[in-house]
C-alpha cells in the first residue's frame, strides 16, 4: 500500500460527516521539547491558524479576542493588531455528544472483547476492552471516542460568524503581511468558527489497499482523575496503516501543572468548524492575458512570487460571437482596467458552504451571481443559508451593486425610426451555460425619455444592449458588478473543491 498520511484521515472522516474538517492530531501539542513543558492552549473560536504538514495538529498564530499580552505568544500579532471583542449579548452554542464511534462506510466492526457485539461494543468500552475493524475497500478511515466523557460542541451563532466575516474583512491586508512573515501561505490558514473537543481518542487510516484489512483497538481504563477514568489505548496493525491516540492520565499528570483542573483534559480537538482563505491567483474563464505598460491596481503585497508577471499583464474579455459598437465599447472600457476582475483579490469561504455551494454548481435554476457579494476591501463571499438568511431569497439580484460614481456616460445613436424596446423590471432568462439580465428603471412603461439596460453575461462575454441613444453610467457599474461577482465565483469553486 501506499504510504497514508494525515490528508489522508481528513478527506476520509471529513467527507462522511458533516462536522467540518476532521484533525487527524487532535492534542494541542506542547510549549517545548523536554521538561518540564505545558502543554499548549487548547482550541477557543476566534483562534487563526493551520494545520501542520507533517503531524496534522492545529498551529495557532493567535486569537483575534486575545488582546497582544494575552497571545500565546505575546506581541506575535498582524501589524494593527485589533481585538474583536466577544458580544456578550449572544452566547455560543454549547451542546454535548455521546456518539463514540466516527467511521467511513467502507469500515466493519468485526467483534469486541468476549464475542459482544452491535452497540454494546461502543459501551463496553468505557470499561476497557478491544474492538476488532476490517475493511475489503481500498481506503477507509475510523474515529473512536472510548471512556465516560461526553463529545463538547461549540460553535458561534449566526451573528458571531457575520462578525468574524466583517472583521476579517477590514484586516485582510495587514493579515496577509503577517503571514508572509510567518512563512505560511494564505491559503493554509483558517478561522475557527466551531469545534468539537473530547479528553480521549483513538483514531486510525488506510489507503491503496488491495486485499482485506483487519486492525484492533485495546482500551485499558486503568487510570482515575478528577473522578474521571481516562484510558490508555493501543492499536493493533500492520505499518501501513496510520494509527494515533490520545496521551494516558498519567502521562498528562507528568507534563500538565497539578493545579490543572481535571476539565482541562477536554483539550482534544477532534472537529473544526472554519472559515477559510483562497487568494485570486488566475484569470477567470474568458479573460485572455495582453501585455501593458501601466501597472495594475492589485496589492497582496511586497512579496508578489509568483505573481510578479501580472505587474505587466492586463485582461481583457474573449470575442463575443455578436459584433457591434456597444459590445466593442463595454470592451474596450473593460480593457482599459484590471479592477474589473481584480476586485475579488481574497475569497473566504465556511466549511458548510460547500454542500450549499455544489448545489449552485449544479442546480440550473440558481443563479450563482445571486448568491456571492465582494466587499468594498476585494473580499469575495459566498452568501449560502448557512450563514445568511437573505441568501434563501432567489431573488437577490445584480442590480443592487450598482456603483456609479466611477461610471462614465457613453452615448450611441440609434436609427430614429426604432423604438425603444420595453423590458419587465428584474425579469430573469435562463440560457443553458449561460444568464442573462433585463432591467428597467420601473417597467414595464414606455421609456421616451429615459433608458432600459440589458445585459447578457456569460463565460467570456459581456454584452450591453443601449436604448435611446445613451446609457448613462449603470451600465458600466453593472458590467464592473458582474465582473467582481464571477472573479469570486470562481476563487470560490477553487475553495469547493478542497
Amino acid at each position: 500500500m501506499p504510504p497514508v498520511s494525515h490528508q489522508d484521515y481528513s478527506h476520509e472522516i471529513g467527507a462522511a460527516y458533516d462536522r467540518g474538517f476532521a484533525v487527524a492530531n487532535p492534542q494541542p501539542g506542547f510549549d517545548r521539547l523536554e521538561p518540564p513543558r505545558q502543554r499548549l492552549p487548547r482550541v477557543e473560536l476566534g483562534d487563526l491558524g493551520y494545520i501542520h504538514r507533517v503531524q496534522g495538529n492545529f498551529v495557532r498564530l493567535f486569537n483575534i479576542h486575545k488582546t497582544p499580552l494575552e497571545q500565546w505568544r505575546p506581541g506575535r500579532v498582524p501589524p494593527n493588531f485589533e481585538r474583536l471583542a466577544p458580544d456578550l449579548s449572544y452566547q455560543s452554542d454549547i451542546t454535548e455528544d455521546a456518539a463514540k464511534l466516527f467511521s467511513t462506510q467502507s469500515m466493519t466492526i468485526v467483534s469486541g472483547t468476549g464475542g459482544i457485539e452491535g452497540p454494546a461494543v461502543l459501551n463496553a468500552l468505557s470499561v476497557g476492552g478491544s474492538l476488532s475493524f476490517k475493511s475489503t475497500h481500498t481506503s477507509g478511515a475510523t474515529l473512536v471516542i472510548p471512556g465516560s466523557r461526553p463529545i463538547t460542541r461549540i460553535d458561534a451563532d449566526r451573528r458571531d460568524c457575520k462578525r468574524y466575516l466583517d472583521y476579517a474583512d477590514r484586516h485582510m491586508k495587514n493579515w496577509l503581511d503577517f503571514f508572509r512573515e510567518e512563512n505560511v501561505e494564505p491559503t493554509e490558514i483558517f478561522l475557527v468558527t466551531g469545534l468539537d473537543r473530547t479528553s480521549a481518542w483513538a483514531l486510525a487510516a488506510f489507503v491503496g489497499s488491495s486485499q482485506e484489512i483487519e486492525f484492533s483497538l485495546h482500551v485499558d481504563v486503568a487510570s482515575i482523575v478528577g473522578g474521571d477514568m481516562a484510558p490508555k489505548l493501543g492499536w493493533h496493525r500492520t505499518p501501513a496503516i496510520l494509527a494515533n491516540s490520545s496521551l494516558t492520565a498519567s502521562q498528562r499528570e507528568a507534563e500538565v501543572p497539578s493545579e490543572s483542573s481535571h476539565t482541562d483534559l477536554d483539550t482534544e480537538t477532534i472537529f473544526l468548524r472554519r472559515f477559510r482563505i483562497e487568494p485570486r491567483k488566475f484569470p477567470m474563464p474568458g479573460f485572455k492575458m495582453k501585455a501593458e505598460a501601466e501597472p495594475h491596481d492589485l496589492d497582496l503585497g511586497k512579496d508578489r512570487d509568483p505573481e510578479e508577471a501580472l505587474s505587466s499583464i492586463t485582461y481583457e474579455l474573449a470575442e463575443s460571437p455578436e459584433s457591434g459598437e456597444a459590445n466593442t465599447t463595454v470592451r474596450r472600457r473593460l480593457n482599459t482596467t484590471s479592477r474589473f476582475y481584480f476586485e475579488a483579490q481574497i475569497a473566504m469561504a465556511h466549511d458548510f458552504d460547500i454542500p450549499f455551494f455544489k448545489q449552485l454548481s449544479t442546480d440550473t435554476t440558481l443563479d450563482p451571481l445571486n448568491f456571492i457579494s465582494v466587499s468594498e476591501n476585494g473580499i469575495g463571499m459566498l452568501q449560502s443559508p448557512v450563514l445568511s438568511s437573505a441568501a434563501a431569497a432567489v431573488s437577490g439580484n445584480i442590480w443592487n451593486e450598482f456603483d456609479t460614481e466611477e461610471a462614465t456616460p457613453i452615448a450611441l445613436e440609434l436609427p430614429a425610426s426604432e423604438s425603444p424596446p420595453v423590458y419587465d423590471h428584474q425579469s430573469v432568462t435562463r440560457k443553458s451555460n449561460s444568464f442573462e439580465w433585463k432591467t428597467s428603471v420601473d417597467g414595464p412603461v414606455d421609456f421616451p425619455r429615459h433608458h432600459a439596460i440589458a445585459i447578457q453575461c456569460s463565460i467570456g462575454r459581456l454584452t450591453n444592449e443601449l436604448v435611446n441613444g445613451q446609457v448613462i453610467g449603470e451600465g458600466q457599474a453593472t458590467a464592473k458588478s458582474v465582473a467582481k461577482k464571477l472573479a469570486s465565483f470562481e476563487a470560490l469553486k477553487t475553495l469547493g473543491q478542497l
